[in-house]
């Protein structure tokens, strides 16, 4: 065998030594606490009976989970606590809602000016053509109102002939003449005279 090999055995031997020195050390130890561990125990059941100890332990373990809901609450009241600070701390949250009303109402008062333009440039050529008409009706007005004191002075025609016209009397009725008998048939006829 190679010198190289021999010293791999050598080493091997040497770490298999402290392996098994560590394991005891490790196995002395779990001996000792297992020891005191059952020494506690002794002590335990000496101070305390059997019949006591369960219910010790599930007192201990309720006042476990009491003080676990104890410390839950506090949590949550902390929380409660903090969340409206959330807010100060950012303002911004606020007004970003804020300005989303107010473009709606931003663009009605343009649609006004809109159709405030509109009407007056609708309202802009009536003034136009009232005075065009105004200025049509001029020479009119101006003879009607030359000729209104002609017209009132003047009597008007279906009253001047109702002036001139005499006025008819009503007819007098005359009373009916009485009637002829009418002839008899049994007359004889009148016969001329005969010419001698």
């Amino acid at each position: 065998m190679s010198e190289h090999a021999l010293q791999k055995i050598e080493r091997l031997q040497c770490e298999f030594e402290q392996y098994k020195r560590q394991e005891a050390e490790n196995q002395a130890k779990l001996d000792r606490e297992l020891e005191r561990a059952l020494a506690a125990r002794t002590q335990l059941q000496e101070q305390v009976p059997a019949d006591q100890l369960i219910p010790k332990i599930l007192e201990g373990a309720a006042n476990q989970q009491a003080a676990d809901e104890f410390e839950a609450d506090n949590a949550e009241t902390v929380a409660a606590h903090e969340q409206p600070a959330q807010p100060d701390n950012q303002p911004e949250v606020v007004p970003e809602a804020e300005p989303e009303p107010e473009p709606e109402p931003e663009p009605e008062p343009e649609t006004e000016t809109e159709t405030e333009t509109e009407t007056e440039h609708e309202t802009e050529p009536e003034p136009l053509a009232e005075a065009e008409r105004e200025q049509e009706s001029q020479p009119y007005a101006e003879t009607e109102a030359e000729l209104e004191p002609e017209r009132a002075q003047r009597p008007s025609k279906q009253k001047a002939k109702e002036r001139e016209r005499p006025r008819e009397r009503p007819p007098i009725r005359e009373p009916a003449a009485p009637r002829a008998p009418a002839a008899s048939k049994s007359a004889p006829p009148e016969t001329p005279p005969s010419k001698r």
